[in-house]
């Protein structure tokens, strides 16, 4: 018996059932695929998605996947390019750019750190914390 059950494992899903399970809720994270899995491009975390990474206790995690840190950035709008440097505040940095295999450990895995039990909706894997 579960408090929630949450369908997709990805960033907002996966998410959503650590914060969950987090408060106490006994929580089912359920998605059609395995992972890790990768995607022909990468990924760019950036505006509010860096500190939120943070707040949640996953940023250190997120980092130590070896994912780039962006802390500067150049932009130009036809006035002439306009450039930032040192973009970080508090050890968060204004952008990361993860690959999605070694994300999807860390997202999927925190919902299961958190006592909620994840597993692929297909029966070839199934795994629980």
């Amino acid at each position: 018996m579960y408090d929630a059950i949450v369908i997709g494992a990805r960033c907002a899903g996966a998410t959503t059932a650590m914060l969950l399970a987090r408060k106490g809720l006994r929580v089912l994270l359920t998605d059609r695929a395995t992972f890790p899995s990768e995607i022909p491009h990468g990924h760019f975390i950036h505006q509010h998605g860096p500190r939120r990474l943070a707040e949640s206790g996953l940023l250190d995690a997120v980092l130590a996947t070896n994912c780039p840190r962006v802390t500067s950035v150049t932009m130009d709008l036809g006035d002439g390019p306009l450039a930032g440097e040192g973009l970080e505040v508090d050890g968060v940095p204004l952008g990361l750019g993860p690959r999605r295999a070694r994300l999807d450990e860390v997202l999927v895995g925190a919902p299961a750190r958190a006592w909620c039990r994840a597993r692929a909706s297909s029966t070839r894997r199934t795994s629980s914390g």
